[in-house]
């Protein structure tokens, strides 16, 4: 699992005007900056045997209307939480370690920003998917 794979991925289930990795651009509005990250929360246990894991954290610069930020944030955050097996990808599961988007607050520039920490989980056995 790479993170440009997950990123493509994304771009399925959401509308941002543009996606970055491992980077934005602060003076773009509607944009996902798609970040590897390592947790440091309690792995479901369920999937721990049969599964290998990839942690994402998914900064949301949305717009500089705050009701409408947390609304862009909360709709990738509901297609993520619907989004169980993503076959394509061999993952069997996506944890969502926060209920909810994280308000993390105003970029330079004045847009608000949310972030939706992840955790995917896929199997061991998947030879299309290398970690």
């Amino acid at each position: 699992m790479t993170i440009k794979d997950f990123t493509e991925y994304l771009k399925t289930i959401s509308n941002f005007t543009k996606y970055y990795v491992n980077v934005i651009d602060e003076n773009k509005q509607n944009v996902l900056g798609v970040y590897n990250s390592k947790s440091k929360l309690k792995r479901n246990t369920r999937f721990k045997a049969l599964h290998k894991t990839k942690d994402f954290s998914l900064l949301v610069h949305a717009t500089k209307n705050s009701v409408e930020s947390e609304k862009i944030a909360q709709n990738l955050y509901d297609a993520l939480y619907n989004a169980n097996r993503v076959q394509s990808l061999g993952i069997d599961y996506i944890q969502l370690l926060y209920d909810e988007p994280v308000y993390i607050g105003q970029s330079s520039n004045g847009i608000f920003e949310y972030v939706i920490d992840v955790t995917i989980y896929y199997k061991n056995d998947n030879k299309g998917v290398t970690e």
